[in-house]
């Protein structure tokens, strides 16, 4: 199975986590699953992380946050977005890169 995951699932994953995320992220890094990623949501994923109230909610270090981003970064497969604006798709505009 070839998933997309949003940015908030994502975060909810680091290695400091528990729950629904952190166990999908486990299953999908095994075969015969894929983690679909754009630069775009990396981006987006280091950007979030860096947020106050995220990085005392989980506890990781400037480094660990890197490594987690460079770890799925490495697992998934890459694809790119087609150049300009994306379609308006989604109720918030901010996730038309995702959908």
């Amino acid at each position: 199975m070839r998933v997309v995951l949003d940015t908030n699932v994502l975060v909810r994953s680091t290695k400091n986590a528990t729950g629904p995320a952190r166990e999908l992220i486990s299953l999908l890094q095994a075969d015969p699953h894929v983690i679909v990623m754009s630069r775009e949501i990396l981006v987006e994923l280091v950007r979030v992380l860096d947020y106050p109230r995220l990085v005392q909610q989980h506890r990781l270090t400037p480094d660990e946050r890197g490594e987690f981003v460079a770890s799925l970064g490495k697992a998934a497969e890459h694809v790119t977005l087609p150049a300009g604006k994306p379609a308006s798709i989604s109720a918030d505009p901010d996730d038309n890169f995702v959908v």
